[in-house]
């Protein structure tokens, strides 16, 4: 019995994000094997993670800050985004971002965004062109087009369609 596409896409969305956590752990050379942060949940393009100020201040010292828009991000449905960094490359960059809610308590959303509006005004517009692309498509962003972008970038990222008995059941 095959997976499912949504399946796959979740896999993969957990795969990329695992990967760039342990690249950027070691560049960053966080002196344990990983800061004090799990996913919470996986998304199809995006995963929630558990809450450390150690992981915020680490996260904060390797990404740029960036909080303008970041209330269009509604992972449980309502405005609970506090403040949001982002990767320092231009494509396919990794984004950061925390959130607070009364209920549920602080988290972290990850992401990754095709095109780095933090790079000027060339990105900004090819980042806009892809939220309403999304808005309009239903479409996310594609996870196995991020794990083939960290791969030229070096990162091991695993191809989960190669590697169906990684996928949770």
């Amino acid at each position: 019995m095959s997976p499912d596409i949504k399946s796959l896409r979740k896999a993969q969305t957990e795969a990329n994000v695992k990967a760039w956590l342990a690249n950027f752990y070691q560049v960053r050379r966080w002196p344990e094997a990983w800061p004090p942060v799990e996913i919470t949940e996986v998304h199809e393009d995006r995963c929630l993670l558990s809450y450390s100020i150690e992981f915020e201040e680490w996260v904060r010292a390797g990404m740029d800050r960036w909080d303008l828009l970041i209330g269009k991000h509604k992972p449980i449905g309502r405005k609970t985004a506090v403040k949001g960094w982002r990767e320092r490359i231009a494509k396919w960059a990794a984004q950061i971002i925390h959130h607070y809610d009364v209920e549920v308590g602080p988290f972290f959303e990850f992401d990754f965004d095709p095109h780095n509006p933090n790079w000027g005004l060339f990105y900004t517009i090819l980042h806009i062109k892809d939220a309403v692309k999304e808005k309009l498509t239903g479409r996310r962003v594609d996870p196995f087009k991020v794990a083939k972008a960290l791969r030229k970038r070096g990162l091991e990222v695993a191809d989960v369609r190669q590697t169906p008995q990684s996928i949770a059941a």
